[in-house]
């Protein structure tokens, strides 16, 4: 008898152990799906995600999602990649003074621009549902404790 039989109850052919009478089909086939899902794994624990909130009242998921800053190289004239940051960065943060002195140069009122970044995803199978759910875009941005008001600027809204 082998261990998946012993645990069932259940043979391959989809009789079961104590029954001396043969089962009949729609019981044949209810038996080899309980067999078979005998041998499925368990299902995954509920995903616990570490959140880090800044002084700022924004939400970080550093063992999620990092971000690789890139900052203006003057020898090479490039931008080279700088520090890891938790969260992306804001022109309040990070300003990003080579596209200031662009702006200058070209006789522009410099805008605010940050420094370029580019996420490097730690666990992508949580940092896809953080995405999805819009969950990193909100705590990336805001405060969990503001409460806005939606505007639903649609042309017809509630449409």
């Amino acid at each position: 008898m082998d261990e998946l039989t012993h645990r069932t109850g259940i043979t391959a052919t989809g009789r079961l152990i104590e029954s001396s009478f043969p089962p009949t089909q729609p019981q044949r086939h209810a038996n080899r799906h309980l067999r078979a899902c005998a041998t499925m794994a368990p299902p995954p624990a509920p995903l616990t995600v570490e959140e880090l909130v800044t002084a700022d009242g924004r939400v970080a998921f550093p063992t999620i999602v990092q971000y690789q800053l890139k900052r203006w190289d003057p020898a090479a004239q490039a931008y080279a990649p700088a520090e890891l940051v938790d969260l992306p960065p804001t022109f309040e943060t990070h300003p990003d003074e080579h596209a200031h002195d662009l702006a200058r140069k070209a006789g522009q009122q410099p805008r605010p621009a940050t420094l370029p970044y580019v996420a490097v995803v730690h666990d992508l199978d949580a940092y896809d549902r953080l995405k999805a759910t819009g969950v990193l875009h909100a705590a990336h941005m805001t405060a969990p404790e503001d409460e806005r008001t939606a505007v639903d600027n649609r042309a017809a809204p509630g449409a």
